[in-house]
């Protein structure tokens, strides 16, 4: 089965997590350790993207889907906590 960077979850503009897909439209999300204990330092609230999903699942995980719709365009609401989630444009695999 073949797998692929999805998205880019960032902080700052620094990853701190990479959601992958599979072929099945399966998802599991792995979160960069490292990049996350630095930054927590700087104040970011690393509880919120330090929990990995391993194996495959349907759905990503809650954090993420929820930032997904504040990405919206046109959506008129502001976030204000230097997350963000980055499509990955071409097809990575792992």
């Amino acid at each position: 089965m073949e797998e692929k960077v999805k998205y880019y979850l960032k902080w700052k503009n620094t990853t701190v997590g990479v959601v992958y897909t599979n072929d099945n439209n399966e998802y599991k999300y792995i979160p960069d350790i490292e990049n996350i204990r630095k930054l927590s330092k700087e104040g970011m609230p690393a509880t919120l993207v330090i929990m990995p999903q391993r194996e495959w699942k349907k759905t990503m995980p809650q954090f993420i889907q929820k930032r997904l719709k504040l990405n919206v365009k046109d959506n008129n609401k502001v976030v204000t906590d230097y997350f963000s989630i980055e499509e990955c444009e071409e097809r990575t695999e792992r």
